[in-house]
């Protein structure tokens, strides 16, 4: 861990994490959280499939931990909501949607790791 001496109280303290938001970084979780939205909202099942798919591939890695999450958070909403016999379907498309994202922001923070660590091993 990093440690930075503090000026006034010159006191060692750890650095915190600055957490800047680098737009592509919103690009991509606005991607795919708009994908997975489409995917579970669109009327015609042929592209549905496919959007599906993209969504789970543009959130990969994070989204091989969050699969699980994501089939039981749905389950639960079409079970609660009764989706087969024409229940409402925003319910299944919010819940897929928030998943995905979740996953989405767990890869940038991956990344984010992966970098910093990466960046430590040069410096020394």
């Amino acid at each position: 861990m990093r440690v930075h001496t503090d000026a006034v109280s010159n006191s060692a303290r750890p650095i915190a994490h600055r957490w800047h938001v680098r737009p592509l970084e919103v690009v991509y979780v606005l991607v795919v959280g708009g994908v997975m939205a489409a995917a579970t909202s669109g009327s015609d099942p042929h592209d549905r499939v496919h959007l599906f798919q993209l969504a789970l591939v543009l959130s990969l890695p994070a989204m091989i931990a969050g699969l699980p999450f994501l089939y039981v958070a749905g389950a639960a909403a079409w079970g609660m909501t009764d989706v087969d016999p024409g229940g409402p379907l925003w319910t299944i498309t919010f819940v897929y949607t928030l998943v995905t994202v979740l996953v989405a922001i767990g890869n940038v923070m991956l990344l984010r790791w992966f970098m910093a660590r990466r960046a430590d091993r040069h410096r020394s």
